[in-house]
């Protein structure tokens, strides 16, 4: 399936907004608690708990507790965070440029921090998950921002690629319905 039209127009088709069932104003620690009770019930055969919005918290929680583990960084959910979760994001362009990533390395890498960029934006702006056909995606503002090609263009080609511009145009009103 293409995302252009026969027009060679992009064609976005963004799913339903549902409800956040996410508090995002706790702290990652009580995030990790809900996480985890909501897995719980998931293998208790609640499938109707397994969202968009679930898995990119624990995609979330992966990538922060990677990067302590791996970094000995403690990045947090405020907007000081940013700056290096940046470093990091270069730190990974470079060695994607030197060595290569296998692609499901590659994409485990952009879920994970897709879903720590998700939640810092979630935890400073309202908004919620949604999917589309270009991949989850968060509307704030009104605006559906892409969270996961930012990301991807940041590791892949390091063009056009400011998240910290990214994050902060969110706060903005914006004339565009896309941040891409």
């Amino acid at each position: 399936m293409s995302i252009f039209n026969s027009k060679k127009e992009l064609n976005v088709e963004i799913g339903e907004i549902k409800e956040s069932l996410v508090d995002y104003s706790k702290s990652i620690e009580e995030l990790t608690m809900y996480y985890d009770e909501q897995l719980e019930l998931i293998k208790q055969e609640r499938n109707e708990l397994a969202t968009l919005e679930l898995m990119m918290l624990g995609y979330a929680i992966d990538f922060i507790e990677w990067i302590k583990e791996v970094f000995k960084i403690e990045l947090t959910l405020g907007e000081e965070s940013l700056s290096e979760f940046d470093r990091i994001l270069e730190d990974v362009h470079q060695m994607y440029m030197k060595n290569g990533l296998r692609e499901e390395v590659l994409n485990d890498l952009l879920k994970k921090c897709s879903g720590y960029f998700g939640l810092v934006i979630l935890s400073n702006y309202k908004g919620n998950w949604v999917d589309s056909n270009l991949g989850p995606t968060i509307q704030v503002n009104g605006v559906n921002a892409f969270v996961y090609n930012c990301i991807k263009r940041r590791i892949q080609s390091n063009e056009d690629s400011d998240i910290i511009a990214f994050y902060y145009a969110l706060g903005e009103s914006l004339d565009e319905n896309f941040l891409i």
